[in-house]
């Protein structure tokens, strides 16, 4: 008997799929700068981060199994996000201090992208990610030991809900990434399925829980949408959706092979979109504030463009680097 889902859509479609999840966090950074009330149904963007959170940790998953060393694992995670995020963030923290009045502190912890840990949100995925890449190692391994389907999951999840729903205020902006630091073990999880699909029977049943469920997480979101949620219980509701959503759109996706390119094009400048959409909103703001669907395509075409210049210019850099070496 073939599996009810086919689970490697995910693998195949991940660039497309990072595209729709950049989408996600842009219409989210548009609500954001113009908070019309149309915008208002771009508030779900957030609903990104996930999508990305979950690839990310299929995509770490993929590398891990290769078994490289740590050292190149390390290595190859932070070239991917600090020479594009550096290019930006070191000259924003340098106007942060000699306008504003930034300590010297927050100007190194703002450049290397952990300025989050100390209250600054600016760039708090850029955190969260290198978090992620800390850890992914050791968690890759120690559910390799432990040899059974969603036990780390299972273990994670009521600690991150008992965290959050009664030390939220002691543990400061770590609350948030506890929170959503359970999309990245799932991803961790189901990458087993993802890439590897041994286990056919747990396959199987799981797939059938996936598409059992999906009506009431359609239900529950609708809900949400009708009267909102706290942010910790919304971003554990996106835990919950993330997985049937990809498979759906990943089926999608397949179907409609010239926006598969040009999402699969725009997933490949995601970390670059997210450095510099927000930004771009802002100073769009000021001169299309009544205008928020122009406002919002300017936006992103002017994002787009930003982010592809940026891409070439550090791969550029990287890519002659490593020659040398």
């Amino acid at each position: 008997m073939k599996n009810i889902i086919d689970w490697n859509i995910i693998s195949r479609q991940r660039s497309a799929l990072m595209g729709v999840a950049i989408i996600f966090v842009m219409m989210y950074h548009s609500s954001c700068a113009w908070p019309s009330d149309f915008m208002m149904l771009f508030r779900c963007g957030d609903f990104g981060v996930e999508i990305f959170t979950f690839l990310s940790a299929i995509g770490l998953s993929r590398s891990l199994l290769k078994n490289p060393p740590l050292d190149s694992f390390y290595k190859n995670r932070l070239l991917r996000i600090l020479p594009a995020y550096c290019t930006i963030a070191i000259p924003m923290a340098l106007f942060l201090h000699f306008v504003h009045g930034a300590s010297w502190r927050h100007v190194v912890l703002f450049s290397l992208g952990l300025s989050y840990f100390y209250g600054d949100w600016t760039y708090w995925f850029i955190s969260f990610i290198l978090f992620c890449y800390l850890l992914a190692p050791i968690l890759f391994r120690l559910k390799k030991k432990i040899g059974k389907p969603f036990c780390l999951f299972i273990i994670y999840l009521p600690i991150s809900v008992v965290l959050h729903f009664y030390f939220n205020d002691a543990l400061g902006p770590w609350d948030l990434l506890f929170v959503r630091f359970s999309t990245f073990i799932l991803g961790l999880e189901i990458a087993d399925f993802v890439l590897i699909s041994t286990n056919r029977e747990n396959s199987r049943k799981f797939s059938t829980l996936i598409i059992s469920s999906t009506v009431l997480i359609i239900t529950c979101y609708i809900f949400h949408l009708i009267r909102p949620l706290p942010d910790g219980t919304r971003y554990y509701l996106y835990m919950i959706m993330v997985v049937p959503i990809c498979i759906c759109l990943a089926s999608l996706l397949e179907y409609i092979p010239r926006i598969n390119i040009v999402l699969a094009w725009i997933g490949g400048i995601t970390l670059e979109l997210y450095i510099l959409h927000e930004h771009v909103c802002i100073v769009i703001a000021k001169y299309f504030l009544e205008k928020p669907i122009l406002a919002f395509l300017a936006a992103f075409i002017a994002a787009i463009i930003g982010a592809k210049t940026l891409s070439i210019l550090t791969k550029a850099i990287v890519f002659k680097k490593s020659t040398k070496h």
